[in-house]
């Protein structure tokens, strides 16, 4: 399906795919060469950064690029977001991301994560009813013990 879409108040012409949301996609969209080459677009990673020659102004692209530069995130309105976060522990390869209420209406969800390189990947929720931006966030991990039961079993 191909229409007019909108980049920041800029028409331009977009084709969608539309799948099932259980597709296991943790992004809004992705954005292939297909749209890309037509526009002219120029990937910056060093400064995370999407330009395209019809738009008078640089796109911030977050995810996946210079995690040094990603210095926060945009929550869409009341969604559920999958994001990295920095993991302070230094000692721990595996452990559990407390329920951890970020501002007033956006928590971290509860997980257990795997480590790497000092990061992991964990679910973010946005109960708000406006957009918000996060800046990353330090996160210390509780640790994971397979042989005992750290999530409490509630006995009704």
């Amino acid at each position: 399906m191909t229409f007019d879409g909108e980049i920041y108040g800029h028409k331009v012409p977009i084709k969608i795919h539309i799948v099932k949301q259980d597709c296991n996609i943790p992004f809004d969209g992705l954005i292939g060469n297909d749209f890309l080459q037509p526009q002219n677009a120029q990937i910056d990673y060093k400064n995370c950064t999407l330009k395209i020659d019809s738009l008078p102004f640089n796109i911030p692209i977050y995810l996946n690029c210079n995690p040094n530069k990603n210095e926060s995130y945009i929550l869409k309105a009341r969604t559920e977001a999958v994001i990295e976060v920095n993991i302070i522990n230094d000692n721990l390869n595996e452990g559990i991301i407390k329920e951890t209420p970020i501002i007033d209406g956006v928590y971290l969800a509860k997980s257990i994560v795997k480590v790497n390189n000092q990061k992991a990947i964990t679910t973010i929720i946005n109960t708000l009813e406006r957009d918000v931006r996060i800046n990353h966030i330090n996160v210390e991990l509780e640790e994971f013990d397979e042989n005992k039961s750290n999530i409490p079993i509630s006995s009704k």
